[in-house]
């Protein structure tokens, strides 16, 4: 059968967003035909730090077909708190023979050696890795031309104290996720990447990072269209004044519920300094992800039921634009068998007739995986 309605376009484009459900994928290549090419193409491959020696000698045997067809590929992906590294120079001659790789996926490994130059890549993601050397990482993410998504959590390198370093040339990004790191260069790194969307993260919460984090803003500009930050006291120490193109705020830690007392527990400060950036930026989403927990009467922070907080988000006079705030829940602390339950509970804090859903401004919207929204508009 045929499918002459769709273009090979958009069947890629419909493969892609199916690549981890596999038995979904097949279907549609049984049913139409024209889908096999691209179905059998779509192939991902995990790669345990045990079987290295075993994938490289598969790889290289005669019969193996599977080459032309792999467009992801998983390297070891152990504990990174176990801060136990994989080495694998066998396998990194083998990654340019994958001639359709998009994404790659490195976790805890020690690379001894730079990537090799992959044409095709447009996601990279280095987790908990750490290079030889600095220029190493710098030659590996130059021989990348077609990369639009990094992730960089934790990296790490041995000689970063020692000689002149080289620069990375500049690289346009959709989007970028980093965990900075607590070793110099960091704005040698950073103000190389000119990312749509930005999610940052640091271990270390000081006056320093955050002057860094605010220079990579300025630095940005406009070119800044969603930002996550995965500490609620950021936003109090960085600049969004040449952010003007923001339009998606995620602030992480800023929200906590407690799902027994029906409470709300809220980052000290977080509506002013919301207030501040909007001040600058026209949101049209904030999300606050939180964490169902039994207690959270953290010190430092305001209780307030949800009515509370959404009448506050309503009487802050910070709305530029229609504002949907999403409240993200997480499993966080609780355990597996209660997570429905739990879903069940969060909603009804939300909803048991405590937002005013009388005014014209508010609605609530249930979205998938537990994600739970308060949909604000602004006023006229």
């Amino acid at each position: 059968m045929h499918s002459p309605d769709l273009s090979q376009e958009l069947i890629d484009l419909v493969i892609s967003h199916l690549s981890e459900d596999r038995a979904t994928v097949l279907a549609c290549a049984l049913v139409c035909r024209d889908w096999v090419p691209s179905a059998r193409g779509n192939l991902t491959l995990y790669i345990r730090h045990d079987t290295l020696i075993t994938f490289v000698s598969l790889f290289n045997a005669r019969q193996t077909t599977f080459r032309p067809f792999v467009r992801r590929v998983y390297f070891p992906d152990r504990n990174p708190w176990a801060y136990a590294e994989a080495d694998l120079p066998l396998s990194l001659p083998t990654l340019p023979q994958f001639s359709v790789l998009l994404s790659l996926t490195m976790a805890t490994m020690l690379l001894t050696q730079r990537l090799p130059p992959l044409s095709n890549l447009t996601e990279l993601n280095l987790l908990f890795c750490t290079f030889k050397r600095y220029s190493d990482l710098v030659q590996s993410l130059s021989g990348l031309p077609l990369l639009r998504h990094l992730t960089l959590l934790s990296m790490k390198w041995k000689d970063y104290l020692s000689g002149d370093r080289p620069v990375l040339p500049t690289i346009e990004l959709d989007s970028l996720n980093l965990i900075l790191p607590n070793q110099i260069p960091q704005e040698d790194i950073l103000f190389s990447w000119r990312p749509r969307r930005l999610q940052l993260q640091s271990y270390v919460q000081s006056p320093a990072i955050f002057l860094t984090m605010s220079r990579y803003l300025r630095y940005l500009g406009v070119h800044l269209e969603s930002l996550h930050l995965d500490n609620p006291d950021v936003p109090s120490a960085m600049e969004f004044t040449h952010n003007s193109g923001l339009q998606h705020l995620t602030i992480s830690n800023a929200v906590r519920i407690s799902v027994p007392k029906q409470t709300v527990g809220v980052s000290p400060h977080i509506l002013r300094h919301l207030a501040r950036i909007v001040g600058f930026c026209r949101l049209k989403s904030l999300t606050l992800p939180v964490t169902p927990e039994l207690d959270v009467e953290v010190v430092g922070y305001e209780m307030l039921s949800m009515e509370e907080l959404v009448s506050q988000l309503l009487s802050s006079d910070m709305l530029a634009d229609d504002l949907e705030v999403t409240v993200d829940v997480a499993r966080g602390k609780v355990d597996a068998p209660d997570w429905s339950s739990t879903i069940r509970a969060t909603e009804a804090i939300i909803r048991g007739g405590s937002i005013p859903l009388s005014s014209s401004r508010v609605s609530i919207v249930r979205c998938h995986g537990g994600r739970i929204g308060v949909r604000i508009r602004a006023a006229v």
